[in-house]
């Protein structure tokens, strides 16, 4: 939940993404949805370790997310609050895949929270201007 309008909450977002360095693939402004289906990334979204953000199982006793080759589907939407302001609804779903084998399988990654939770922080100290 922001406390801000729909439409500049919207306009923190995009702020929040370029922070993190996810490049924005898909926008609707009328819709109020963003994010990229096809971010590749190893280690780090941004300032967020990958094994904070997703849960790819683990082999050794490091997490995948560490060290496999991730493909993520990030999206944003962003839609008026019944209280006032704006609420951020955010996704995060991908694969991994390990980049030191010839291992041609995915890995389905699930979202641990912590992306979600490092745009909204994003958004709101866009929004405060803290």
């Amino acid at each position: 939940l922001v406390a801000a309008p729909p439409d500049r909450t919207f306009q923190a977002l995009s702020a929040a993404y370029a922070t993190l360095n996810i490049p924005i693939t898909d926008i609707n402004p009328q819709a109020r949805t963003l994010g990229n289906t096809a971010f590749r990334t190893r280690r780090r979204i941004g300032d967020v370790p990958t094994m904070r953000a997703l849960d790819c199982g683990g082999d050794s006793g490091m997490p995948n997310a560490e060290t496999y080759q991730l493909t993520l589907t990030i999206q944003s939407k962003v839609v008026p609050s019944d209280a006032g302001g704006s609420v951020i609804l955010t996704t995060v779903e991908g694969t991994g895949r390990n980049a030191t084998t010839s291992a041609s399988s995915d890995v389905r990654c699930a979202s641990l929270g912590a992306l979600e939770k490092r745009i909204g922080e994003l958004v709101k100290k866009t929004l405060t201007g803290d």
